[in-house]
């Protein structure tokens, strides 16, 4: 979904996906909902928020993904050569076609999810001088299925850029980790995340 305003999403079981599951391209105002998703493709996000996103909801997904359930991902530098060959094309269309863009992600609720896999259950990602900020994750629990680095991850993404506070006002609460190595990971310098109910059930994670 690219440059999309005020729309729903819901009732899907989505199998084997093509990479990322769900994609959304500069979108604002979406309700994503009661989506189960089992994907152990190369690069298999589930529901991805990329750059320029902002005031969505997305909320009740199940199922296993091979790479992050939930991402929140402002990397875009804007207007840039793509597709590379005539076979492939690009999973952010309006990013990468327009310069000057805002960047950032914000205004995200991320409530209730419940997967297994690998990667993370739900990251944030920001490089190129993006913003991710004013989001709120809660009730993110691990099935045991798979193996994560952690249930939530909070980081600067790929590519160099990052200032110190680009992430900022970020709400985390009832996170359970089942197999994850970290419940909750922090690798940026990120402000005012708070954080309220953070399991860790694997004896040998952190």
């Amino acid at each position: 979904f690219s440059f999309c305003d005020g729309f729903e999403l819901s009732g899907l079981k989505l199998r084997q996906t093509m990479c990322w599951a769900v994609c959304f391209d500069n979108c604002q105002r979406c309700y994503v909902h009661d989506i189960d998703i089992r994907s152990d493709v190369k690069n298999g996000d589930g529901i991805d928020f990329r750059s320029g996103c902002n005031h969505c909801i997305v909320e009740n997904i199940t199922g296993f993904t091979s790479d992050d359930t939930v991402a929140c991902t402002a990397l875009s530098r804007g207007k840039r050569e793509r597709p590379l060959s005539k076979y492939l094309s690009v999973s952010e269309p309006y990013n990468s076609s327009h310069e000057n863009i805002d960047g950032s992600i914000h205004h995200i609720r991320i409530n209730n999810i419940l997967t297994g896999g690998f990667h993370h259950g739900v990251i944030c990602l920001s490089a190129h001088g993006n913003q991710v900020h004013d989001i709120e994750i809660s009730n993110v629990e691990e099935t045991g299925e798979g193996g994560r680095e952690a249930t939530v991850k909070i980081y600067t993404g790929y590519g160099d850029g990052y200032n110190t506070g680009d992430i900022h006002n970020v709400r985390i609460s009832n996170i359970i980790s089942e197999k994850a190595k970290y419940a909750l990971m922090v690798k940026c310098e990120a402000e005012n995340i708070s954080t309220q109910n953070i399991v860790q059930k694997n004896p040998e994670g952190e």
